[in-house]
């Protein structure tokens, strides 16, 4: 089968939306299947690999930090190249630029769209940040409407959300089409395997780490729908209870200016560490640096992270919320907060409480087992060949 995924992103800009995609690729490729990327390039040109084609584009980050938009028509070189290749489904993973030249390829091929719904456009934050630029028009509401305009196409056979709250969403927007629930995977033995100790010892210097301190860990985008400032001032309060407590955030994006400032403002300003964007190849190894792994999100569509956190051993504190209810299990294989209280018993239970730490971490483990790239791999294939079929 050859499967043409697409998506708004650059090989800088590393998200959730790019690592469920190159997760899916490494997966079908693995399996046999042909695979070919159309995505944006990070420099003013196209860019053409045996793997990808990437669509010329300018820096536009005076909207939205490591953004790039691309140039209309810059793109029709590849686009006739996708079609002399004849991919037999196209699988999209964003819902505004790329996705109308997946649109254009489908119609002239007569194949099949299937779209991932990776992100709540609906959040509060997001929408925040829209009405800085349209004046306060913008609402949930609006949202719907532009996305229920957008997915109700012909070409659309078929739609995957990651969790029953993203169909949820997608139904109440008005979106009737096939909707699959399907987690996104992870490869989990790059989670699970064991530590790498000279990385571990070389970061804990770099960081300035002792040998006794504990560290809270947040990895992810550094964005306001994270509420990163809210676990800042969270770990203000816990530092009272627990003075050798650090906290790393991995990571980079829009908010990591205003983290540093918050963080110098405060009398803990070097217990406080920002990497900003780190390798992808590396990401796996700092969460053993981390004694919990804590965020506040409420925007998650699944909860990557979480199930990273939760394979390489390091036990998760989560904001109550009903994107993660099908995953984490409170006391169970982790703890949710709902407040600064609530934050505070289950930081101190998983830090000293030994007994619960070890058996909410095994819990874990086995939740994270069935995260699998192959198992989520294996279920988006079934979808390919209804929608090819249909389409047949």
């Amino acid at each position: 089968m050859k499967v043409l995924l697409v998506a708004d992103i650059h090989q800088r800009m590393i998200s959730g939306v790019y690592v469920s995609m190159m997760n899916l690729a490494h997966g079908l490729k693995s399996m046999g299947h042909e695979v070919k990327l159309l995505i944006v390039s990070d420099r003013v040109n196209n860019v053409k690999t045996p793997d990808s084609y990437q669509i010329a584009s300018f820096n536009a980050s005076m909207f939205y930090p490591n953004i790039r938009l691309i140039f209309p028509f810059s793109d029709i070189v590849h686009i006739h190249d996708i079609i002399r290749w004849h991919p037999d489904v196209i699988h999209t993973q964003s819902e505004f630029f790329t996705m109308s030249r997946a649109f254009y390829i489908a119609r002239r091929l007569g194949i099949p769209v299937i779209h991932t719904y990776h992100t709540l456009w609906g959040d509060p934050e997001y929408i925040k940040y829209f009405n800085k630029y349209f004046g306060g028009f913008i609402s949930e509401s609006t949202v719907g409407m532009l996305l229920r305009n957008r997915l109700l196409t012909e070409r659309i056979a078929a739609l995957i959300a990651p969790t029953e709250k993203t169909r949820e969403i997608l139904l109440s927007y008005g979106i009737d089409k096939p909707i699959y629930i399907i987690p996104s995977g992870i490869y989990l033995s790059k989670f699970s395997s064991l530590p790498d100790e000279e990385f571990l010892k070389r970061k804990r210097e770099e960081f300035g780490f002792k040998p006794d301190d504990k560290v809270m860990l947040f990895v992810g985008r550094v964005s306001k729908e994270k509420h990163i400032a809210e676990l800042m001032e969270y770990y203000f309060k816990a530092k009272n209870d627990i003075p050798n407590l650090k906290f790393l955030i991995v990571g980079g994006g829009p908010e990591s200016e205003h983290m540093r400032e918050m963080a110098d403002a405060s009398p803990y300003s070097k217990d406080v560490i920002l990497t900003g964007l780190v390798s992808t190849t590396e990401v796996h190894k700092y969460y053993s640096l981390g004694d919990v792994f804590a965020t506040a999100s409420t925007s998650e569509t699944q909860g990557i992270t979480y199930i990273e956190a939760m394979a390489s051993g390091t036990p998760v504190l989560c904001r109550e919320d009903k994107s993660v209810e099908e995953l984490m299990k409170n006391g169970v294989n982790g703890l949710t907060f709902e407040d600064y209280e609530t934050f505070r018993k289950g930081l101190l239970d998983l830090i000293y409480d030994q007994n619960k730490r070890e058996e909410i971490i095994n819990n874990a483990k086995q939740t994270a087992s069935v995260f699998s790239v192959e198992h989520f791999t294996e279920s988006v294939v079934g979808v390919y060949r209804d929608a090819i079929e249909a389409f047949s």
